[in-house]
């Protein structure tokens, strides 16, 4: 089950969730960004441990008051099993200024950035997760 929307593309995987961001967004997406999110993380996710690979990387920056309301947001494990969330931002200074904004208050489970997907992809992988789709092939 993929949501598709303008501005974000969440694709589950077997034991983490892809999220392909896009355009700027306001308060109003952040709020529909979080609702699909914890939707799809209570049907794949509960109970078991899983991380995030989250690709920012054609993603503008949001609003400052978009970037508060995801700061809150961002600090509820809906499962309580997410332990790993990578977070791609390309070159973009700005990009990665705000994505740390929007990360920085967490302590419950790990947060690195990276500059390009390949190594955050890596980095997953010595966490322990698969780039297995739900369906058992293998697509990452």
């Amino acid at each position: 089950m993929k949501i598709q929307t303008h501005f974000y593309t969440l694709t589950p995987y077997a034991n983490f969730l892809l999220i392909e961001s896009f355009l700027s967004w306001d308060e109003r997406v952040v709020i529909q960004h979080f609702t699909d999110l914890k939707s799809l993380v209570l049907q794949f996710y509960k109970g078991k441990k899983w991380g995030i690979l989250h690709d920012g990387r054609n993603w503008e920056i949001s609003t400052p008051a978009a970037e508060r309301l995801a700061n809150e947001l961002v600090k509820v494990d809906i499962t309580g099993t997410l332990t790993h969330h990578a977070v791609v931002n390309g070159e973009s200074e700005i990009q990665i200024w705000q994505a740390r904004n929007i990360f920085k208050d967490i302590t419950n489970y790990e947060v690195e950035f990276f500059t390009d997907k390949k190594t955050a992809v890596a980095w997953l992988a010595f966490a322990g997760y698969h780039m297995v789709s739900i369906e058992g092939s293998e697509t990452i």
